[in-house]
């Protein structure tokens, strides 16, 4: 199984984030559940905000 933990904090890596302590109590309990898990901050991307109705070929 495979998960994947989106932290959400608008400090980007590798600044301490306040949102990293209780991220990572959930990353520990699923790794020691045999779950791989990958972890990253949204901010750290090029993530564009809004929407167009056109994406996914949608009308």
């Amino acid at each position: 199984m495979k998960a994947l933990v989106v932290n959400r904090t608008l400090k980007k890596s590798p600044e301490t984030s306040n949102t990293e302590a209780p991220a990572n109590v959930v990353v520990e309990q699923l790794r020691k559940d045999g779950v791989d898990v990958d972890v990253l901050r949204a901010v750290d991307l090029d993530i564009a905000p809004g929407s167009d109705q056109r994406t996914g070929g949608r009308r």
